[in-house]
């Protein structure tokens, strides 16, 4: 908190101690023994002051008059020098300028010597290489002829040879295509003989198969008749044994018509059972031969396009070989002319550069 009064007034003033007054008293001291030494010294200097002034005067006069007499002489000196070298300079530019005059001068003969044996020995190149050329454009023309007629000939034996080729191809392709329908014919011969031996043995399999259904149903049903009729039979003779006192011959003869008419009922049921057995047998194998037939489709079916697509992409293949070789063939052959072309455009110019030159 402020503090407003003679308390807080007196605390703003820096307090001053017997040091602080002390430096200013030394402070002083040194001033005044500086100034006193000073004095001293300047009244040891120049306590006699006009002796030594007139002393130094005659002193700084003969020291001005000797420097006079030197600077004369040095002016003089310095006018001589300044002619001389004037003349020297003038000499100097002449020469220089003579010898930039004859400089330039020997600059010019040495380029035109230059330029005359560059230009001689340019001649003589061009000249040389001209022969040289010409030599070559002959070369190049006995060699564009040659190679004029043996790739006319080339040409010629490789159309002859692609017209062979093609003609081979074709006989093949139609040995090939006869040789395959042949092969199909015989294949389906055997196909259907083996399918006509199949389907036989599908059926043989399948009657034995119905036969013998039937027959287990017939004997399981002949064994339950006959297991019945010995069940009724015994049954019936229990009963005629203890009606035996009463009816002896009407219940022996209700035996042997009960079981005359069992048994014409289970050759009745046994002949209906047996048709129906054998129905069943044959459509059982109609159908195994039905799953049979169309599993042997599917696997021909598959093998069939296999085989015809391995024979497409072969053929593909051979007709791109054979259509990439015919290409490359005649692209070498147009390449070769060009460049054939190119050279002798170049030999072309170059002779008719030295002719120019000439």
């Amino acid at each position: 908190m402020a503090k407003f009064g003679l308390e807080s007034r007196d605390n703003l003033i820096p307090k001053r101690d017997c040091g602080f007054y002390m430096k200013y008293i030394f402070l002083f001291t040194s001033v005044i023994q500086f100034l006193i030494i000073l004095g001293l010294v300047l009244f040891m200097m120049y306590g006699n002051t006009h002796a030594s002034t007139e002393t130094h005067l005659r002193h700084l006069e003969k020291r001005v008059q000797e420097l006079y007499d030197k600077t004369t002489l040095l002016n003089a000196k310095n006018k001589n020098l300044t002619q001389q070298l004037n003349a020297t300079t003038k000499e100097k530019l002449g020469c220089s300028q003579l010898v930039t005059a004859t400089q330039k001068e020997l600059e010019k003969c040495n380029a035109s010597l230059r330029a005359c044996t560059t230009y001689q020995t340019q001649c003589q190149n061009i000249w040389n290489y001209a022969g040289y050329n010409k030599m070559l454009a002959d070369e190049c023309f006995r060699s564009m002829n040659v190679l004029n007629v043996t790739c006319y000939a080339e040409k010629l034996g490789l159309r002859e040879a692609r017209d062979r080729l093609g003609r081979e191809v074709q006989q093949q392709r139609e040995n090939c295509s006869q040789v395959t329908e042949k092969l199909r014919q015989e294949a389906s011969a055997a196909q259907g003989e083996r399918e006509r031996c199949r389907q036989q043995s599908i059926d043989l399999r399948a009657q034995c198969s119905g036969l013998t259904q039937g027959q287990s149903q017939c004997c399981r049903l002949g064994e339950r008749m006959t297991t019945e009729l010995q069940a009724t039979r015994q049954e019936i003779q229990a009963k005629a044994e203890a009606l035996q006192p009463y009816e002896p011959g009407g219940c022996a003869s209700l035996t042997q018509l009960v079981s005359s008419q069992l048994a014409t009922l289970g050759a009745k049921l046994q002949q209906a059972v047996l048709p129906q057995a054998q129905e069943n047998g044959q459509l059982r194998g109609e159908k195994l031969r039905c799953e049979a037939n169309l599993q042997e489709c599917r696997q021909h079916r598959a093998g069939d396009s296999q085989q015809y697509q391995r024979q497409l992409q072969a053929l593909q293949a051979a007709c791109d070989a054979d259509a990439k070789r015919s290409y490359q063939e005649k692209q070498a052959l147009t390449e070769e002319k060009g460049r054939l072309g190119q050279q002798l455009q170049e030999r072309n110019k170059l002779l008719a550069q030295a002719e120019d030159t000439k």
